[in-house]
């Protein structure tokens, strides 16, 4: 297929996507999920150049005089028309290689622009006019033009539900997380943990202040039972207490 618009190329592959997936699940502590699908999907943005300036009225001239000037790269979706210094962000570095061809051996979708290049520019400008506080005719757009991003659209489940993520496959940026809920770890998880951290050099000694300091709060402002019930923090520390004892028994 030949895309009708130049596309940015994907230099993050269906592997590295899935791989940052899985750690990403991971760190909200859950070990049982699926990605039921991925899929790569072909977004239009608008990417121009801009340039706004500031006047000022000085007593000894009739007309006011600019005062300060700044310019940059912005990016409009093309389909919502909201300004995206994310996807602006591609050009900082290095202008990324485009291509009307998409790569061979990927499924993919084209989104189509809902807004036209003919009025992109009047549409920018009056966002960019919003955003920065200045007067329309104050801010200059040029060298719009419409270039497809490839992103990865994921949908993956876990036990609370299913969730979709959207990766760029030019770099590899989240750039939509759905908000997966962080797990709660069991008993048997968090006493395996303190266990292994405390056979490394220092663990001892951060774990003995963080339990002297819990428990003497705890004392101080709520009952002990309440504290046991109630407090976390607390618990877990406790665990700690019995690791300490758990480890040493272990050994002898």
């Amino acid at each position: 297929m030949y895309l009708d618009r130049p596309a940015f190329s994907v230099s993050f592959p269906l592997e590295s996507c899935l791989e940052e997936i899985e750690s990403l699940i991971k760190s909200k502590h859950w070990t049982k999920f699926e990605v039921a699908s991925v899929s790569l999907v072909y977004a239009p943005f608008f990417f121009f150049n801009y340039y706004s300036y500031l006047e000022e009225k000085r007593e000894d001239m009739e007309q006011a005089v600019v005062s300060d000037t700044a310019g940059g790269t912005m990016a409009m979706d093309a389909q919502t028309n909201e300004l995206d210094e994310g996807m602006a962000s591609l050009f900082e570095e290095e202008v990324p290689l485009t291509s009307h061809r998409p790569p061979e051996g990927y499924k993919f979708e084209v989104e189509r622009p809902l807004t036209s290049e003919r009025d992109a520019p009047q549409i920018a400008q009056i966002k960019l006019a919003h955003k920065l506080e200045l007067p329309k005719d104050h801010v200059i757009v040029s060298g719009l033009k419409t270039v497809y991003v490839p992103i990865w659209v994921a949908s993956v489940s876990v036990a609370e539900g299913n969730y979709r993520l959207e990766l760029s496959a030019v770099n590899g940026e989240l750039l939509s997380e759905a908000e997966i809920p962080e797990r709660e770890k069991g008993w048997l998880e968090v006493t395996a943990e303190t266990l292994s951290e405390l056979k490394e050099p220092g663990a001892w000694v951060r774990y003995s202040a963080s339990v002297g300091n819990t428990v003497f709060d705890s004392l101080v402002n709520n009952p002990l039972t309440q504290s046991m019930m109630s407090n976390r923090q607390l618990q877990i520390l406790l665990l700690a207490v019995i690791a300490v004892w758990l480890f040493f028994n272990i050994r002898s």
